[in-house]
C-alpha cells in the first residue's frame, strides 16, 4: 500500500504540474508576450525576465517552449531569447525553495484539501475559458500539487524497509548524476525530480552529496523537453535547443566536477546545516554561477549556434516554427504568414493580367519562375495554413481568438479563390485584347487600369510600416463597390 501511495502521489504531482502549466500558459501568455517585447533589450534584462517568469510558471521547459514559439513567430529575435533561456534555469530553482520551506516544514494536508475544493468550486462556477475559470484550474492544480507531495513525503519511508540504505553510499556521484538526468528526461520535469530527491533526503535515504549529484543530473535532463520539441522543427528551434543544451551541459559538468567545493560553499561559507535547504542552495548556486559565466558570452554563444545550425536559404512559413499550443504566438505567426500570402496573391494576379511590372521587378525574388509554379506554391501555403488553423481550433481559445481564427480562415480561402478566378479569366482577357471593337477595347482598358490601381493601393497598405489604416481601407472598398455597381 505504501508503494501504491508513493506512486499515486507522484501521479497526482505530475498531473498537477501539467494542469498548472496549462492554466498559467493561458493566464500569462499575453503578459509574457508583452514582457518579451519590452524586457529583452539586452541579455541581462532577458535573464531577469526568464528567472521571474519561470519562478511564476514553475516550469523552465514551458518557458523554453514558449520562448521558442515567440522566436519562431518573429516576435522575439533569437539573440534576445538566449538571456531568457539562461534565466529560466535559475527561476526553476524557486520550486526547490518553496518545497523545502513549505512542503517539509508545515502540515499541508489541510491546505491541500482547501485549495482543491476552492479551485474546483471556482472552476465549475464560472464561464468556461474565462480568466476566472483558468484561475480556478490553477488553484486546483496547486492543491493537487501539495496533495501529491504529502502522499510522497508520508509514504517514502517504505524504501527504508526494502533497501539497504548503506549500500547506496558506495556508488560514485556520476551514477547519481546519470540517474537524475535519465529520470528527468523520462518524467519531463526537473521540478518533480527535485521533489522526489527532497523527499528521499528528508527520509534519510540519500546523503547530501548524492542528492546534489541527482539534482545536477536533473538540470541536464530537463533539456530533453526542448530537444524533443526541436527534432522535427525548423533551424530556429534547433538553435534554441542547442543553446539550452550547451549552457546546461557545461554548467552541470562544471558543477559535478566542483561538487566538493559547492558542498563546502553551502555548508561552510553559507553556514546552512539543514540538508533540505543545503540542497536547494546548491541548486541555485551552480545555476547562478553558470549564468555569471555565460552571460558575457551571449554574442559568442549565439554565433556558435548560428554557425552549427545555419538557417535554411529556402523560404518557409513562420507557422512551421511555432507550436499551436502557444496561441498568442501562433496568431502572430499566422497573421504575418497570411499578410505574405495576400502579398503573393496580388503579385501573382497582377503577373497573370500583365500588370504591376514595377512591383513585380522589385519583388521578383519572392515568386517562382512561372505563374503556374507560383500558383502551386500558393495552394501549398493555403493548405498548410488551413491545417494549422484546424490544429488551433482543437485548443481552448478565448472568444476573441475564436473570432479572429474565423476571419483568418476566410482570408486564406479568399486568397485562393482570387488566384483561381484570375487564373481562369486570364485567357479570356488575352482573347478580348484581340477583339476588334472600340467599345470592348476601351472597357477592357478601363477595367485593367482600375484593377492595377486597386493592386497598387493594396500593396501599399500591406507594406505600410504603421499597419493598415482603416480609413484608407474603407475608402478603397467604397471605390471598388462604386465601380462594381457602375
Amino acid at each position: 500500500m505504501q508503494i501504491l501511495l508513493f506512486f499515486s502521489g507522484l501521479g497526482a504531482l505530475l498531473y498537477a504540474m501539467r494542469l498548472m502549466e496549462s492554466s498559467l500558459s493561458t493566464l500569462g501568455a499575453g503578459h509574457l508576450r508583452t514582457a518579451l517585447l519590452q524586457s529583452t533589450r539586452n541579455p541581462f534584462m532577458g535573464m531577469l525576465l526568464g528567472t521571474v517568469t519561470t519562478a511564476i510558471l514553475q516550469s523552465s521547459s514551458l518557458v523554453g517552449l514558449m520562448t521558442m514559439a515567440f522566436v519562431g513567430a518573429g516576435v522575439l529575435p533569437f539573440r534576445n531569447a538566449i538571456g531568457v533561456i539562461l534565466g529560466s534555469n535559475l527561476g526553476t530553482t524557486f520550486t526547490g525553495w518553496l518545497v523545502a520551506t513549505v512542503g517539509f516544514k508545515f502540515d499541508l494536508d489541510g491546505y491541500a484539501s482547501l485549495l482543491i475544493g476552492m479551485g474546483a468550486l471556482i472552476f465549475v462556477s464560472t464561464r468556461e475559458n474565462s480568466r476566472w475559470a483558468e484561475t480556478g484550474r490553477f488553484v486546483l492544480a496547486l492543491g493537487l500539487l501539495l496533495f501529491g507531495l504529502v502522499l510522497m513525503k508520508d509514504s517514502i519511508g517504505f524504501v527504508v524497509d526494502l533497501v539497504d540504505v548503506g549500500s547506496l553510499q558506495n556508488y560514485p556521484v556520476v551514477v547519481y548524476f546519470l540517474v537524475g538526468a535519465v529520470l528527468t528526461a523520462i518524467i519531463q520535469s526537473s521540478s518533480a525530480t527535485m521533489m522526489i530527491t527532497l523527499a528521499a533526503l528528508h527520509a534519510g535515504l540519500l546523503e547530501l552529496h548524492a542528492a546534489a549529484a541527482l539534482i545536477i543530473g536533473a538540470d541536464l535532463g530537463t533539456t530533453s523537453t526542448v530537444i524533443i520539441g526541436s527534432i522535427t522543427g525548423t533551424s530556429t528551434k534547433r538553435q534554441i535547443a542547442l543553446v539550452h543544451f550547451l549552457f546546461n551541459g557545461v554548467t552541470d559538468i562544471l558543477a559535478l566536477v566542483c561538487l566538493p567545493l559547492l558542498l563546502e560553499l553551502v555548508t561552510g561559507f553559507y553556514g546552512i546545516s539543514d540538508p533540505l535547504f543545503a540542497l536547494v542552495a546548491i541548486h541555485s548556486s551552480f545555476n547562478l554561477l553558470g549564468i555569471v559565466l555565460f552571460l558575457p558570452l551571449v554574442p559568442q554563444l549565439a554565433s556558435l549556434a548560428e554557425r552549427l545550425v545555419p538557417l535554411p536559404v529556402e523560404r518557409s512559413l513562420l507557422i512551421a516554427q511555432v507550436p499551436p499550443q502557444v496561441p498568442s504566438a501562433a496568431f502572430d505567426a499566422l497573421e504575418q504568414d497570411i499578410r505574405m500570402l495576400l502579398h503573393s496573391t496580388i503579385l501573382l494576379n497582377g503577373w497573370r493580367l500583365g500588370l504591376l511590372a514595377d512591383k513585380q521587378s522589385m519583388r521578383q525574388a519572392e515568386l517562382p519562375e512561372t505563374p503556374e509554379a507560383a500558383y502551386t506554391r500558393l495552394k501549398s501555403d493555403e493548405y498548410q495554413l488551413s491545417d494549422y488553423l484546424l490544429e488551433l481550433q482543437r485548443l481552448e481559445l478565448s472568444p476573441e481568438q475564436a473570432g479572429r481564427m474565423h476571419q483568418l480562415l476566410v482570408c486564406i480561402r479568399d486568397c485562393l479563390y482570387s488566384a483561381k478566378a484570375v487564373k481562369d479569366v486570364a485567357g479570356n482577357v488575352l482573347e478580348l485584347e484581340k477583339v476588334e471593337g472600340r467599345a470592348i477595347v476601351e472597357l477592357l482598358k478601363e477595367l485593367l487600369e482600375t484593377t492595377e490601381k486597386l493592386y497598387h493601393d493594396s500593396l501599399d497598405l500591406l507594406g505600410s510600416a504603421n499597419g493598415i489604416n482603416l480609413a484608407d481601407l474603407r475608402a478603397m472598398l467604397n471605390r471598388v463597390n462604386g465601380q462594381h455597381q457602375a
